[in-house]
């Protein structure tokens, strides 16, 4: 990451492996990692981290909802300045289960597969020398096997994930 930086590359490392390939590490099933970060590792696939709703850094405030639904859940939300969001195979999203915005406990994370029905992404601005993208969740259908760790304790798997993230952009 200190390469990256010193010649300011441009590219999906950062959001595939620390952010949500972190997430993944952190809290995935054994299915979850063994399919994703292997494809991670391979080249196969990029993946980006859905969490920011507005201008400043707050990762609890989230609005974005995922309700229980016949064998899932439907989501429904907008994510701003998804690093890399435009060019991700995946996304894993935050959304809340339960509580209100700003509440730690009730996020939970889900994977959601690029070209899903009722998901719209926009190319948003270069911010800090990366692409990111705002991306709409408008009735979504996910499985359960899309949830990545407990319902209502993705707080717990964002904390660590944020910190280590925290430490690579100083690296860089």
């Amino acid at each position: 990451f200190e390469e990256c930086g010193r010649s300011l590359t441009a590219n999906p490392l950062f959001s595939t492996v620390v952010l949500a390939g972190g997430c993944v590490l952190e809290a995935g099933n054994e299915t979850q990692k063994k399919e994703i970060l292997t494809a991670v590792t391979s080249g196969e696939r990029l993946l980006a981290l859905a969490l920011q709703e507005g201008a400043h850094h707050a990762p609890y405030a989230v609005a974005t909802t995922a309700e229980e639904a016949t064998g899932g859940y439907r989501l429904n939300g907008r994510k701003t300045f998804v690093l890399d969001g435009h060019v991700a195979d995946q996304w894993v999203v935050v959304a809340r289960t339960s509580g209100n915005s700003g509440d730690r406990d009730g996020l939970t994370l889900f994977l959601v597969n690029s070209g899903t029905k009722g998901v719209s992404v926009s190319r948003a601005v270069i911010m800090d020398g990366r692409n990111a993208a705002n991306i709409d969740f408008e009735g979504v259908e996910l499985e359960r096997s899309a949830v990545i760790g407990e319902v209502g304790s993705g707080a717990d798997i964002l904390d660590p994930v944020l910190d280590r993230a925290l430490a690579i952009q100083s690296a860089e």
